[in-house]
């Protein structure tokens, strides 16, 4: 139970650190407008009306990524349960995604692809870490040596 819980937790902030990092680039393709205050609601909800499809396609990046590499971490923590660990990021994502649709203005192609993409690839990240070579070796297992 503890590994599951650390693994979550970790999965869950190296997600958070994914999505902030592909959004940073897409701030830098996207800036924001001089003076827009980013505590306004109305005005970010105005501001997104503006903007390109690729800012969209960005932000799809982002939660796509953070939960692939997010579900990938808590899978390999974890180490049991893969998928269910990567999709336990990956709907704390889909939550987030859907705060943001209904919170800002997105185009209709965003929802589906927003609700289907971060459960699906946080599963994905689960099964991946199953298949790739343990963080560290398991209390009693064997060094080879030689």
């Amino acid at each position: 139970m503890g590994r599951s819980i650390l693994g979550f937790l970790a999965g869950a902030a190296v997600a958070m650190v994914i999505i902030a990092a592909v959004e940073g680039i897409s701030n830098i393709m996207h800036p924001l407008p001089e003076g827009l205050d980013t505590t306004d609601m109305e005005a970010m909800r105005a501001h997104a009306k503006t903007l390109p499809s690729s800012a969209f396609v960005m932000v799809l990046l982002a939660w796509s990524l953070g939960a692939l590499g997010g579900g990938w971490l808590a899978a390999k923590i974890a180490r049991r349960s893969p998928g269910t660990h990567g999709l336990a990021v990956g709907l704390l994502l889909l939550l987030g995604a859907v705060i943001n649709l209904l919170l800002i203005p997105h185009p209709g192609w965003m929802w589906p692809a927003g609700v289907l993409l971060p459960p699906a690839l946080g599963y994905l990240g689960g099964l991946l870490a199953r298949r790739s070579a343990p963080l560290s070796s398991p209390p009693g297992a064997a060094v080879a040596q030689g």
